[in-house]
């Protein structure tokens, strides 16, 4: 795993459906198939990027409840889709990681990040909302080749 880039991101507007879950739960890949399907359905509409919205209590547990969210930007375009909120995304400093491989690999990069990356990196996770970019490199959940990037709120570590 590589160093991830450190970057200070805009505020995103974006437009998903909430699901109350815990890490690798199996319903977590129906609420995006679902969503995905509804805008292809209902729309017309197959966008090539999604954002997939996590919001830990007050720390990333591999086993706590979370909620997350199955978002794409905010646009007019989907302003008629059903049973969609405004989900924003905060301006500030995220560490961003690039996932290579399919869902299933997923916790080794998070173990990665958490474990090894974070604790000597100088920062630590500030309480915003963490989220996952899949674009034109996100192939799909289950193929080895897919690229998604998982962007990490930090802060730097203060002096006690």
């Amino acid at each position: 795993m590589s160093t991830p880039e450190i970057q200070e991101i805009q505020e995103k507007r974006l437009l998903g459906r909430l699901l109350l879950t815990t890490p690798g739960a199996p319903e977590v890949q129906m609420h995006w198939k679902t969503f995905v399907t509804d805008i292809i359905q209902h729309l017309g509409i197959k966008p090539s990027e999604f954002y997939a919205v996590h919001e830990y209590d007050a720390e990333f547990s591999e086993t706590g409840v979370y909620k997350t969210w199955a978002t794409i930007l905010d646009d007019v375009q989907y302003s008629k889709l059903k049973d969609v909120s405004e989900v924003v995304i905060e301006k500030g400093l995220y560490a961003i990681f690039t996932h290579h491989g399919p869902t299933k690999t997923f916790h080794r990069t998070l173990s990665y990040i958490h474990n090894e990356w974070l604790p000597s990196s100088g920062y630590v996770i500030d309480e915003r909302r963490h989220f996952d970019y899949m674009g034109p490199k996100y192939l799909g959940p289950e193929n080895p080749l897919s690229e998604e990037q998982i962007y990490i709120p930090i802060k730097k570590v203060t002096p006690q």
